[in-house]
């Protein structure tokens, strides 16, 4: 789905320093001068995409804006000029400029947009970014040259015993983690001969009760840390000491 569709709110930080704009003196047949700084912050707003703040929201809608006339012209030497651009600096730059080129110009495919895909995904797999950070057609091109091969294989959970934790009682709750971007929060009980996870949300009013699902449950709490920690697709923003082994996906580098 693009960028001009389905822009949320969020938490990101972002450089404010002034880049080009639509409109604002330049050719519009060619790259700004500030293309470098441009693919970085669109490449580090894209893999968080979801926790983007407004001010990122904006800054990624102008530069689209700004090159949509650019790209559309002459689609092939856009994304060659950009491969020219990124290459040499690789990184968020690379994967700034395959993003863009997405945006811009959908599933184009050239020698410049197999090249970028393919280094600005080895990039992020260095930095461990998690498979549920990756774009659609990330995981489409992953799994088509690279089928077989696991984007991360999973972390190992520790072995029954290897990592105690202290029981639940009846009547009691333990928080075992935290996710900001949704108001998410996984509540462990007991509920008769079972343990229970459920995912608890705020309503929608300060005057509603939170809103619960449950996530996992067993009669074993080893067996249900196992569950709950292989179910996180990403890291929680806040994971309890005697879970956060239990949890198997990568703590992605976001630098």
């Amino acid at each position: 789905m693009g960028i001009f569709s389905w822009l949320r709110g969020g938490s990101t930080m972002v450089d404010t320093a002034e880049y080009g704009r639509f409109g604002v003196g330049r050719d519009l047949k060619a790259l700004p001068r500030t293309i470098v700084k441009d693919l970085d912050f669109f490449g580090r707003f894209w893999i968080r995409r979801a926790e983007a703040a407004p001010l990122a929201e904006d800054r990624a809608l102008d530069l689209c804006a700004d090159l949509e006339i650019y790209a559309k012209s002459d689609p092939a030497r856009f994304c060659h000029e950009l491969r020219l651009v990124a290459e040499p600096i690789g990184g968020w730059v690379e994967y700034g400029a395959i993003r863009l080129i997405a945006e811009l110009l959908g599933g184009i495919e050239t020698p410049d947009t197999d090249y970028l895909m393919e280094s600005s995904l080895a990039f992020l797999r260095m930095r461990t970014i998690p498979w549920s950070n990756l774009s659609s057609d990330a995981h489409t091109w992953w799994l088509s040259n690279l089928a077989g091969v696991a984007w991360l294989p999973p972390k190992q959970v520790p072995l029954r015993g290897a990592s105690p934790f202290t029981d639940v009682r009846f009547g009691e709750e333990r928080v075992l983690a935290r996710i900001e971007f949704n108001s998410s929060t996984f509540i462990c009980r007991r509920e008769g001969y079972e343990y229970v996870v459920v995912q608890q949300y705020p309503g929608p009013d300060e005057y509603s009760e939170p809103i619960e699902f449950v996530d996992e449950r067993s009669t074993d709490m080893y067996d249900l840390y196992v569950k709950v920690g292989r179910g996180f697709t990403s890291q929680p923003d806040w994971v309890d000491a005697q879970l956060a082994p239990f949890v198997t996906v990568h703590r992605g580098d976001f630098r």
